[in-house]
């Protein structure tokens, strides 16, 4: 089997899952235990890992990932070729959104707006199994990372552990550590505890430290230019921000400004992007108003923060008139 999930603390969870349910359980998706290659992997180096694979596996499963124009070509053309069974486990807005035509090609299509390690954790427990307290206590851990819920006092010193673990994964992009930490979670067994050499992930963590510092410092500044666009606060970061990290910026600004907010900035190719954070599911009523009213590429992000890449040369007035009546959803 072939699991592939993304980077971060959500992904590496629930491919702990999963892969303890097929490696140690022989129960998912394979009713035997099998041997697992674990990748891990974002939505846009998914094709290369795809394309380098030569023996076919019995079953493909991706977790965590989001859809993506030309994903579904990939798909298809994977299945055509490997004749395998293929699995999708996520919660991002496009897979939802593209959930129809996903289930032309994917044999088992679990999605949701709950993060993927809930999904996962859900599945395991229709399946009667019982995980690891360890594993355990990390799907918990995460899920509230992700729903961005008030953490417990009991749990602050594993949400801390998770976070490093994140940010170092976000940092240094290293396979070998990924997989590690899936199989360690995923282990029955007392292991030592499976972080990267000192020195590396002492230097993940201050490189991590350093973009915090930065995004805190322009949050700030920008936090002070929002407005009031119906019942959203609107910040047009496109002359502050440039390159990648910009759901972090978002993410601080409703932070600072303790509501909802919509922060536009430039992303690849000159497309405008409007990232809405919002909780209980607030963002992604924004987001369903704006492609309602025709002015959407695609969508990314999850249900408490949206990532919606507008046509180019949308004037902002007409982002403003749509915001405006998309926060009337909040």
């Amino acid at each position: 089997m072939l699991l592939i999930g993304d980077w971060d603390a959500d992904g590496v969870v629930s491919s702990a899952i999963i892969y303890y349910l097929q490696r140690r359980v022989g129960v998912y998706p394979i009713k035997s235990r099998v041997e697992v290659v674990l990748e891990p992997s974002g939505p846009r180096g998914l094709a290369e890992k795809l394309g380098r694979v030569h023996e076919s596996p019995r079953a493909l499963v991706l977790l965590d990932i989001p859809y993506i124009k030309g994903l579904l070509g990939i798909l298809k053309e994977f299945k055509d070729k490997h004749k395998c069974q293929i699995v999708y486990i996520d919660h991002h807005l496009s897979t939802i959104y593209n959930a129809s035509r996903l289930e032309e090609v994917v044999d088992d299509l679990i999605v949701g707006h709950k993060p993927t390690v809930i999904l996962a954790y859900n599945l395991a427990r229709s399946l009667n199994v019982k995980l690891t307290p360890r594993l355990e206590a990390f799907a918990k851990t995460v899920a509230l990372m992700e729903k961005g819920a008030r953490i417990p006092e009991n749990l602050k010193g594993m949400i801390k552990l998770a976070s490093s673990i994140s940010k170092a994964l976000t940092v240094t992009r290293d396979p070998d550590y990924w997989r590690q930490l899936v199989e360690w979670l995923a282990s029955p067994l007392i292991l030592p505890q499976p972080l990267m050499k000192k020195e590396v992930l002492e230097k993940a963590l201050k490189l991590s430290e350093e973009t915090d510092k930065r995004v805190k410092e322009i949050a700030t500044e920008l936090a002070i230019t929002a407005r009031n666009v119906g019942y959203i606060k609107f910040v047009d970061a496109r002359k502050k921000w440039h390159g990648r990290g910009a759901t972090a910026l978002a993410s601080k600004l409703y932070h600072i400004l303790k509501h909802p907010v919509a922060v536009l900035v430039m992303g690849r190719e000159n497309y405008p992007l409007l990232i809405v954070k919002a909780k209980r599911g607030g963002a992604n009523r924004v987001a369903k108003v704006f492609i309602n009213r025709g002015v959407v590429v695609d969508v990314g992000g999850h249900e408490s923060l949206a990532i919606i890449r507008l046509k180019k040369n949308l004037p902002l007035e007409t982002i403003l008139y749509v915001l405006r009546e998309a926060s009337l959803k909040l």
